[in-house]
C-alpha cells in the first residue's frame, strides 16, 4: 500500500500511502542550526552560522546571535549577554538602540554601558563601519550612573568623548544632583569637567578649587588661567602643597610676586614656603620681600634661617639681630654680630650663652684675632672645660706657656695631663723639626756660596 518515488532534479522524495502523500527532502545546514537553536546549543548554532554565512536564509549570524542574548537575558546573565553585543551587532545603530533600550528597562545598564559605540569610525570599540547612537541613548546610561552612584557616573564621564551627549543636558541634571546632595565631591567634579568641555574654564576653575582636585593645576596650565586664581591662592597651596607653589613661582611673570604674598598676608606658614622656594630659584625676584623672610623663617624654619642669612644681602642686619635676640636664636646671633663686626660680642655669646670651646677655639681661629684669644683665654682660665680644650688646640695660636702660667694651683683639669704629653710632644716635634729645616738651610747655603765662587774664578 506504500510507494517511494523521486523527482529527478528536484531531489525530493514521495511517500505514497492510500491516505496520505509525504514530501521529504535532505536536511540542509540551516535545519541543523535551527535544530541546535531549540534545544539551547547556542554557541555551536552561532559557530555553524558564521561558518556558513553565506548559505544562510533565515538564521542568520545575526539572528542567531540576537537569539542567544534573548536566552541569556531570560536568565538574567546579563553581563554575558552584554558582552556579545558588539560581535552580534556590529553596526547596527537600530539594533543598537534597541537593545540600550532592554537593558534600561531590565534596569541593566551597567552591564551594556562598557561596550556601548563611542566613536563615529568604530575606532575602540571593534563595531565596523560608522556607528554612533543617538545622544539620548548616551544620556540615558549616564543618568543611570548618576542615580546609582556618582563615582562611577564622574568615571564614565571622563572616557566618554563630550560629542556623545548634550552637554547642557547633562550639566542641568548634575547641578540638581549637587542642590539635593552639597557635599558629594563627585558631583562637583562632575560638573567641573563638564564646564570644561563646554569651553567654561573659569568655572571649572572654581568647581574643581572648591574640592581641591588634582585637575586643577592641568587646567591652569592648560588655559592659562592664572588671572582667575589671583583669589584662590590660599586654597591652592592649601590643597596641592608644593606642586601649587612650583607652579607659581614657575609663572611669576604671569601672577607676579607681589600678588601672590598680598594674597598670603593672613597665612605667615604658607607666605613663608612659598617666598622660600622663590628665593632659592628666583631670588631677585624677593628682595623686597627678605627683611619679613628673616622673621618667617625665624618662626617657621630655624634650621634654614643660617643659611638663608649667609646667602642673602638683602635685609637689615640690625631689624635680623633684633628677631634672633627676641627668640634666642644664638647661632644666628654669632653670625649676625660676626657680619655686622662686632667679633667680640659673637665671641663672648659662643662662650657664655653656647658654653661650646670647640666652636669658640674655631671661631678665634677663623677670624684671626689676637684679642679674641685673649679674650678667650681670660675666660677660660677659670674653667676647666674651656683650659682643656685650648690646650688640645695649642701650638698655632695660643702659647701653651701664656696659659698655662694663668691657671691657678690646685685647680682640677679633666685630661690635663694628656693634653701636656701633647704639648710637650708637639714642642719635641717643632724643635726637630727646626733644627731639621736649618741642617737644611746651612746645607743649601754652603752649596750656593761654592757655586758662586766657582762662577768668579
Amino acid at each position: 500500500d506504500y510507494h517511494l518515488e523521486m523527482v529527478t532534479g528536484e531531489n525530493l522524495l514521495y511517500i505514497v500511502s492510500p491516505k496520505d502523500i509525504l514530501r521529504a527532502r535532505p536536511r540542509e545546514i540551516e535545519d541543523h542550526i535551527e535544530w541546535r537553536v531549540t534545544h539551547g546549543a547556542f554557541e555551536e548554532a552561532l559557530a555553524m552560522a558564521k561558518e556558513n554565512e553565506r548559505y544562510l536564509r533565515s538564521f542568520t549570524p545575526k539572528r542567531v546571535g540576537r537569539l542567544y542574548m534573548e536566552s541569556l537575558i531570560k536568565k538574567k546573565q546579563y553581563e554575558q549577554a552584554a558582552k556579545m553585543c558588539r560581535s552580534v551587532l556590529g553596526g547596527d545603530v537600530k539594533e543598537w538602540e534597541k537593545v540600550v533600550s532592554e537593558f534600561a528597562a531590565l534596569g541593566q545598564l551597567e552591564a551594556v554601558a562598557p561596550y556601548v559605540p563611542l566613536t563615529k569610525t568604530g575606532g575602540d570599540t571593534g563595531t565596523a563601519g560608522i556607528i554612533q547612537l543617538g545622544k539620548a541613548y548616551y544620556e540615558m546610561i549616564l543618568n543611570d550612573f548618576l542615580l546609582r552612584d556618582s563615582a562611577e557616573f564622574v568615571a564614565l564621564l571622563k572616557k566618554w568623548p563630550s560629542s556623545l551627549y548634550d552637554i547642557p543636558t547633562v550639566m542641568n541634571v548634575v547641578k540638581s544632583a549637587i542642590n539635593d546632595d552639597k557635599k558629594n565631591k563627585h558631583l562637583w567634579e562632575a560638573q567641573a569637567h563638564l564646564y570644561a568641555c563646554d569651553g567654561q574654564y573659569d568655572k571649572a576653575l572654581r568647581y574643581y578649587l572648591r574640592i581641591g582636585h588634582e585637575d586643577v593645576l592641568r587646567l591652569i596650565q592648560e588655559h592659562n588661567l592664572f588671572g582667575s586664581i589671583q583669589d584662590n591662592v590660599v586654597p591652592l597651596i592649601e590643597n596641592h602643597k608644593d606642586k601649587a607653589i612650583d607652579l607659581l613661582v614657575d609663572n611669576t611673570s604671569k601672577i607676579p610676586v607681589a600678588v601672590v604674598v598680598a594674597e598670603l598676608a593672613d597665612r605667615r606658614e604658607l607666605r613663608h614656603r612659598y617666598l622660600h622656594a622663590v628665593f632659592t630659584r628666583k631670588p631677585r625676584e624677593c628682595v623686597d620681600y627678605q627683611a619679613d623672610q628673616v622673621e618667617l623663617y625665624a618662626d617657621f624654619d630655624q634650621e634654614g634661617l643660617l643659611n638663608f642669612l649667609r646667602s642673602s644681602n638683602s635685609y637689615p642686619l640690625e631689624k635680623a639681630l633684633a628677631v634672633c635676640e627676641v627668640r634666642e636664636l644664638d647661632e644666628a646671633r654669632v653670625y649676625l654680630l660676626t657680619r655686622m663686626g662686632n667679633a667680640r660680642a659673637a665671641l663672648k655669646l659662643i662662650t657664655e650663652k653656647l658654653g661650646d670651646v670647640e666652636k669658640a677655639i674655631d671661631f678665634a681661629t677663623e677670624q684671626n684675632d689676637a684679642e679674641l684669644w685673649e679674650d678667650l683665654i681670660s675666660f677660660s682660665v677659670d674653667k676647666p672645660p674651656f683650659i682643656t680644650g685650648l690646650l688640645r688646640k695649642s701650638g698655632t695660636h695660643i702659647d701653651p706657656q701664656r696659659l698655662i702660667s694663668r691657671i691657678k694651683s690646685r685647680m682640677n683639669i679633666p685630661g690635663l695631663r694628656d693634653s701636656l704629653v701633647k704639648i710637650l710632644q708637639d714642642h719635641r716635634l717643632q724643635i726637630s723639626l727646626r733644627e731639621g729645616f736649618r741642617k737644611i738651610l746651612v746645607n743649601d747655603s754652603s752649596a750656593l756660596l761654592d757655586r758662586l765662587i766657582r762662577t768668579q774664578r
